[in-house]
Order: C-alpha cells, then structure tokens, then sequence
C-alpha cells in the first residue's frame, strides 16, 4: 500500500516496557522474543512499552530528541499498550524521509512550530496514542552522521502545521513558504533536497 512501510523487528532491538528495558533475543513467525537483565520484572495487569528503549521509560515522558541519526529504526518512534505480554505497536511520531544530493556530515531542520521534545501519551477509544503537552521543546533537529546519495534518511517529528528549512553542511538547502500538516503515523517525503 502507498505510504507504508513494512516493519521487522531486528535481534539487539530494544524496547522499555514498565520502565524496564527489553531486548529482543530472537525472531519467530514474524514475531520478535524481548528478554530483560531485570530479575525484578514481574508480571503485570498491564504493560505500556516504547519503542526504542532511548526514547523513554514511561508514558509520562516520550521524547522525540533534537539530534538524530537518520536511521528509520530510530525515527520509528512507537507505543503500546497492552494487558498481555502480545504488545501491537502503533507510531507516536510523524516521520520524514529525504535524499541529500551530495556527501555531507550534518543536516539541520528547522521550523515554526516544535519539532521535538518530551511529552506523555495517552490514547483515545481507538487506542491510537495521542501526544500531551510537549516540554523542552525545539524548532530544530540536528542530524550527524556521514550522509551519501541515493540512501533514504528518516527523521522524527512531532505532528503539527510545519513550515520546514533544512541546512546541509551549514548552507540553506531548502526554505518552504508553504505549511505542510504533518500527521501523526505519516510519512512525508521530502525527497532529494536541492542542492542550492
């Protein structure tokens, strides 16, 4: 289907649930096996994961972090709730995916409006997450790393109206005059950015 990507989990993924982190052993049917170094996790009436483990321990406090490395497993930001140990993920964050048109080691965007910061979740009678009020939050999202043509990059984002400028290496590569509605669980292309 358009827009969506197939997701898998990998062994050495980690996830927090119940404040604890899990990593994942191994892969069976398409499932993923989480086990904890915590001898003190015991069994609960409900479980609130995150995924990655980096991106929080509670549901009173998810954080979409200012510096990024690019990577979709990273950008992936996601959530469950569950009251078995059977954990459905669903995204919290909005995602943007982009090119670079030539070699670079840094690359910066910014906006009008948060692009992170650290929030609760909660969720609605659907059981999709919704983003609380957002502290400590940034207009920009500094990504480091070594950056090449022809690779896709993913970034995440809180949602909201954004009106984005992006810098590669420094220099402005791209500055939109138009507000793009970035929604939570969607992706958005920016696909090769300029090179201006």
């Amino acid at each position: 289907a358009s827009g969506f990507r197939p997701v898998s989990w990998e062994v050495g993924d980690r996830i927090t649930i119940n404040g604890s982190e899990f990593k994942a052993s191994e892969l069976k049917d398409n499932k993923a096996i989480f086990v904890t170094e915590n001898l003190d996790f015991t069994t609960a009436e409900s479980y609130d994961a995150i995924y990655p483990a980096s991106a929080g321990k509670s549901f009173a406090a998810v954080t979409i972090a200012a510096k990024q490395d690019g990577t979709f497993a990273n950008a992936s930001i996601s959530v469950a709730q569950s009251e078995t140990q059977s954990l459905s993920f669903k995204n919290v964050a909005s995602m943007l995916k982009f090119q670079v048109p030539a070699t670079a080691s840094e690359v910066t965007i910014e906006s009008t409006a948060n692009l992170a910061g650290t929030f609760g979740v909660t969720f609605d009678s659907e059981g999709n997450p919704v983003i609380g009020q957002v502290s400590n939050g940034s207009k920009k999202i500094t990504l480091t790393g070594s950056f090449v043509i022809n690779t896709d990059y993913y970034v995440a984002i809180l949602p909201g109206d954004h009106q984005f400028t992006v810098k590669i290496n420094g220099l402005t590569s791209k500055a939109s005059s138009k507000t793009s509605k970035v929604l939570r669980a969607k992706l958005l292309d920016m696909k090769v950015l300029p090179d201006d």
